[in-house]
């Protein structure tokens, strides 16, 4: 009842409204509250796709994992901003047991959204709460050319440039989600200015933000004939006319903790160039200067398919 359409592959954000899913919900008997705060924003279709997302995971994890609770949604619209809270309450018959996982089955797992949520610069934190489990993100309005710095507000939006600090120096009270994702960033960020200073500075003035976002997933795409076409044992320069120009560099920490052979190194790539949807990720790990593993990793969460 959460997709529009039924037929495999089809994609209901992309025509869908927020209301019309939360009517859907309704319809099929899930108790939902929500409400909305401040001024609709005008807001780029990325980030008005991932808000979207945000609340059809939320609701679809809720119904799997505590069916009959109460599901409150919160959208609360910023002068930059949209925060969407979802909170579901834990089902009588199921108070005492453990919380949901923090993943589900599947391309559309909150391990995948959170890689899409990061990469249009905004920040998700999933995982139990007061009231039962909760889902929050903060997305800007517009997707920028590079990710903001982490929020260190206490409203959970982002914070301004000249509050941005590194990890290590925030506050104790600042929660391990938000350092994780400071840490995160600022990795990524001098990972790519040491290999790509210059283009990415010509990027961050010139290029859309759509274009830049673009240029980041679809550079790693590995086909899948040219997937099949490697074998196990094969020198790692001889498939170099294979690969793409880079290997992916926002693979989930689930995947990159995947158990591989010992002793090697691994990249990864995504298996198709779609911009807009969760994919799953080749990984190549090598030694001796040899390709001696290839695997399959769903992108919502860590089963590997071997090759």
């Amino acid at each position: 009842m959460l997709r529009a359409d039924p037929r495999p592959g089809a994609d209901s954000a992309a025509t869908d409204t927020v209301e019309e899913l939360l009517g859907r919900a309704v319809a099929s008997g899930v108790p939902v509250r929500w409400e909305r705060g401040g001024p609709p924003p005008t807001r780029s279709p990325l980030v008005e796709r991932a808000v979207y997302r945000v609340i059809q995971e939320a609701l679809t994890n809720a119904t799997k994992h505590a069916p009959g609770s109460t599901v409150h949604v919160t959208i609360t619209h910023a002068a930059d901003a949209t925060r969407v809270r979802v909170v579901n309450t834990p089902p009588e018959a199921r108070r005492s047991q453990e919380p949901p996982p923090l993943t589900s089955r599947g391309n559309h797992g909150l391990a995948g959204l959170r890689e899409r949520v990061t990469v249009l610069g905004g920040t998700l934190r999933a995982g139990p709460s007061e009231d039962g489990f909760e889902v929050t993100a903060v997305l800007p309005h517009h997707a920028p050319a590079q990710a903001p710095p982490p929020s260190t507000a206490d409203d959970g939006l982002p914070a301004p440039a000249d509050r941005a600090v590194p990890a290590e120096e925030m506050p104790l009270s600042v929660p391990e989600s938000v350092r994780r994702q400071a840490r995160i960033r600022r990795s990524a960020r001098w990972r790519f200015a040491a290999a790509l200073a210059v283009p990415a500075a010509v990027a961050a003035v010139f290029l859309p933000s759509a274009a830049y976002l673009a240029y980041q997933l679809t550079g790693s795409v590995l086909s899948p004939s040219r997937y099949e076409e490697m074998r196990v044992g094969t020198p790692r320069a001889e498939l170099v006319r294979l690969l793409p120009r880079r290997p992916f560099p926002y693979a989930p920490d689930t995947l990159r903790a995947a158990p591989r052979p010992s002793g090697t190194t691994c990249d990864f790539y995504r298996s198709n160039g779609n911009v807009l949807d969760d994919v799953d990720l080749y990984r190549l790990c090598y030694s001796g200067g040899r390709l001696v593993a290839k695997d399959t990793l769903n992108a919502g969460g860590d089963t590997a398919f071997p090759s």
